[in-house]
């Protein structure tokens, strides 16, 4: 994509500015201190977006497409829960970064498949996801408190390898 502010950024600078981002989302649209677990369909809706369940195939999580209407996120129906508030949050997170490229009948796909992985458009996508369900004081905060993956996962709504990322990105 072409003018994307993240061009030339480092992948530490690309997950601070997606924690920034997601942190901004949340305090405009869910509240501060945020409560969780995060609703990523209401945000969505906060943010004028349409978000829709539908059959994507094999290969998609989801997409955002663009129409004379405005942008609308559709999830595949056919993924866990947890996944689906977790592709929820990445399309928004593309929908954050990419807004004023995302013109009518423009379609963004996000493969299952390993396709655009390590892009920094994926990497910023995935970290705003993860700040966004699992806002980074009320993660650290219960870690210290001693909860472990599993409570972690439960308490957020989300994987466990979504709660081992997080950690591992914050250090902790």
């Amino acid at each position: 994509m072409s003018g994307s502010p993240l061009l030339g950024m480092t992948v530490g600078q690309i997950r601070e500015k997606a924690r920034a981002d997601a942190a901004r989302v949340l305090r405009e649209t869910w509240g501060s201190p945020p409560a969780v677990p995060v609703q990523p369909v209401n945000i969505a809706r906060a943010l004028g977006l349409g978000v829709f369940s539908a059959e994507l195939g094999d290969d998609a999580w989801g997409m955002l497409i663009g129409s004379s209407a405005g942008v609308d996120i559709y999830l595949d129906r056919d993924q866990p829960t947890n996944r689906f508030r977790f592709s929820c949050a990445h399309e928004i997170g593309h929908f954050v970064h990419r807004d004023a490229d995302i013109e009518a009948d423009q379609a963004f796909v996000d493969k299952r498949s390993d396709a655009g992985h390590g892009r920094a458009d994926e990497i910023f996508a995935n970290e705003f996801a993860a700040s966004l369900l699992m806002p980074e004081a009320h993660f650290v905060s219960a870690v210290r408190a001693g909860e472990d993956n599993y409570d972690l996962a439960q308490r957020f709504d989300v994987s466990l390898q979504a709660v081992q990322l997080r950690r591992h990105h914050l250090n902790l």
